[in-house]
């Protein structure tokens, strides 16, 4: 009876050990994909040109404008999928990451890797090149959750993840910034022409008439880019210049119509839905405003509230 009993405690200790087992590599694979465990690299030394989710809801990625030649270095440690020369990605590499994500550098001048090369965080994958469908030496930057798939229906937005200065995004869960009359604050974006210092304060609620004038599009600019930094649409920038596609050359002259517009600068904190509660909007408003395909914003992003 005594070795019964013995036997018995044995297997039920066995039990609970690999029950504790299972339960504990459940639960690092979840901390794994939390986006705040990650500690992801930069992929390049660029501007961002086009944000996730414009062109209709068809842009699966963020684009990073820089000069051909520039390194592209791997976002964090994992194994190359597949390197190869695609009809529309172009020269093109996919990384498959232990913590279940896929990340996609596409447009490169010349890839550095091969289909089952293990790959470091930082390590040098290729080149910005303008291959494939595509309008000016740029990288073209996607995240995907469980893996690319052809409807690329996991994609999600980089930015939620990983912000240009290396850091990883706040959250932004939370009560939207209610005083709009605080002093301004000075954001600097850095472009490799030079440094250029932009004064944005949190909220321009002041109605700001800027008088028609034209501006010259630079190498990496997008109608989406243009139009987001002047306060307008897409559409009334297309409208106004008697565009019948979104394609745009480094050179061109565009015509940016005299308007009143409000914005703000996303806080840490702040939801798409608080923000738009707070400033007497829809959700669906906001969106379209500001041609959004999903409810992901990120701080600093500045979204056009209002034009007239």
């Amino acid at each position: 009876m005594v070795d019964y009993l013995k036997r018995f405690l044995v297997v039920m200790v066995m039990m609970i050990f690999i029950s504790m087992l299972f339960i504990g590599g459940k639960f690092t694979f979840a901390q794994e994909k939390n986006p705040e465990s990650l500690q992801w690299q930069w992929p390049v030394e660029g501007e961002i040109s086009d944000h996730f989710g414009t062109r209709g809801g068809n842009h699966f990625g963020i684009d990073i404008a820089a000069e051909k030649g520039t390194p592209i270095k791997a976002a964090e440690d994992g194994t190359v999928h597949k390197s190869y020369l695609s009809g529309s990605y172009g020269h093109v590499v996919f990384i498959t990451h232990s913590s279940g994500f896929e990340t996609i550098y596409a447009h490169m001048h010349k890839r550095l890797v091969k289909d089952g090369d293990v790959i470091q965080k930082g390590q040098v994958i290729g080149y910005v090149g303008n291959t494939g469908r595509s309008h000016g030496n740029h990288l073209h930057f996607e995240v995907h959750d469980g893996g690319w798939n052809a409807s690329k229906s996991n994609a999600i937005n980089p930015l939620a993840f990983i912000t240009p200065d290396g850091q990883l995004s706040q959250p932004v869960s939370g009560q939207a910034v209610k005083d709009e009359n605080e002093d301004q604050k000075t954001v600097k974006a850095n472009d490799r022409a030079g440094a250029v210092d932009v004064e944005q304060s949190k909220v321009l609620s002041q109605n700001q008439r800027k008088e028609d004038s034209v501006v010259t599009v630079k190498s990496g600019d997008t109608l989406w880019s243009l139009a987001s930094r002047n306060g307008i649409s897409v559409g009334q920038l297309k409208a106004l210049n008697k565009l019948s596609s979104d394609r745009i050359t480094a050179g061109q002259m565009l015509w940016i119509k005299n308007v009143k517009k409000k914005t703000y600068a996303v806080q840490a904190g702040d939801t798409l839905f608080s923000i738009a509660r707070e400033h007497h909007l829809s959700l669906e408003e906001l969106k379209e405003a500001n041609e959004l395909k999903t409810a992901v914003i990120y701080p600093s992003q500045i979204l056009v509230l209002k034009t007239e």
